[in-house]
């Protein structure tokens, strides 16, 4: 049965591969991984062999079953042949998934999760960080001046196919959005719960384009979605940078900006039956989105950080960012 490319969300196996020797596992598993979509799982419960020994016995006693019964090779025959949890973890690993855990057992029952991991960007630079801190401008110069390729702010929405609602019911919740004085009139809560959501689902977006765009073999630089744990999964530890500014910068300089979809929102407030509060109640989104603790995730997340500096022009910014990215 083809399993196709990058297909599925996950797979689950229960209680039917301990009958299948590693030769005939590996490749299954090797098939299974190429069909499992990156970051997603195998979940295997299964009997396992207490020990090597075990293992050998049944192994042994199947050879001597099929030959007293005289069964050709390509004839299935009903024995269990269970191998120890070890081995299937060796096999597993062997086919290529990232890691493989014991998230439980029952007796001789086991459950593991085998996780496949994401590619690895070796010509893809990362940048993270906080609003106002110059993401966009260090993406557009670094890709300028090394002859690369600028994925801007919100390059998934170049992503080619219709977004499906239940895949993406954050990303799609503004396309299908009737009355956008609904969007603002969200309480703070609300609002931090959506952004959040749509950072993952960009993730999503994101980590089906990159593949692509990396092809060129140019370097790619890219104002990212993607989460703190994903990078680290994805890319070279150097390809990533933190860039920062004061939270309170994004919190009361977000209506300054010339931007397009900000003046909307801003007009949008102003259409409100009480302008002020809803402007306060907005504002307190942005409070919870641009707090403290998320400022310090990405401060300690162990990559390095350049700090937004008025004084400083952009040119000795490039300089800095090539440096903390080894591009100097």
């Amino acid at each position: 049965v083809p399993f196709g490319e990058e297909a599925f969300d996950g797979a689950v196996s229960v209680e039917s591969l301990h009958h299948f020797s590693e030769e005939e596992k590996l490749p299954l598993y090797k098939k299974l991984y190429k069909g499992l979509k990156p970051g997603s799982s195998f979940i295997l419960t299964d009997f396992f062999a207490d020990l090597p020994e075990q293992e050998d016995y049944f192994r042994r006693e199947l050879i001597r079953l099929r030959k007293e019964q005289d069964l050709p090779d390509d004839v299935f025959f009903h024995y269990d042949t269970p191998m120890t949890v070890e081995h299937e973890k060796e096999i597993l690993l062997k086919a290529g998934f990232l890691s493989v855990d014991e998230l439980g057992s029952w007796g001789s029952t086991h459950t593991l999760k085998a996780v496949k991991g994401y590619m690895l960007f070796e010509n893809a630079y990362f940048i993270i960080g906080t609003s106002y801190a110059g993401k966009s401008t260090m993406v557009k110069e670094l890709a300028k001046k090394h002859d690369g390729i600028a994925c801007e702010e919100n390059y998934h929405d170049n992503y080619p196919d219709e977004l499906d609602p239940k895949e993406f019911p954050c990303l799609t919740y503004t396309r299908d959005l009737v009355d956008w004085h609904d969007f603002i009139r969200r309480s703070p809560k609300e609002y931090k719960a959506w952004i959040d959501g749509v950072r993952k689902e960009c993730e999503i977006l994101e980590l089906r384009m990159l593949p692509k765009i990396c092809d060129s073999g140019k370097k790619v630089f890219v104002d990212t979605n993607i989460g703190i744990e994903t990078l680290k999964e994805i890319a070279p530890h150097d390809h990533v940078l933190v860039m920062l500014s004061d939270p309170k910068i994004s919190i009361h300089r977000f209506f300054d900006r010339p931007d397009p979809e900000k003046q909307f929102l801003y007009r949008l407030i102003l259409e409100e039956e009480n302008p002020e509060t809803a402007m306060e109640n907005y504002r307190q989104g942005l409070e919870l989105i641009c707090s403290q603790e998320a400022y310090d995730e990405l401060e300690n997340s162990g990559f390095n950080v350049i700090y937004r500096d008025e004084n400083r022009t952009v040119g000795e910014t490039v300089s800095l960012a090539e440096k903390a990215l080894g591009l100097k």
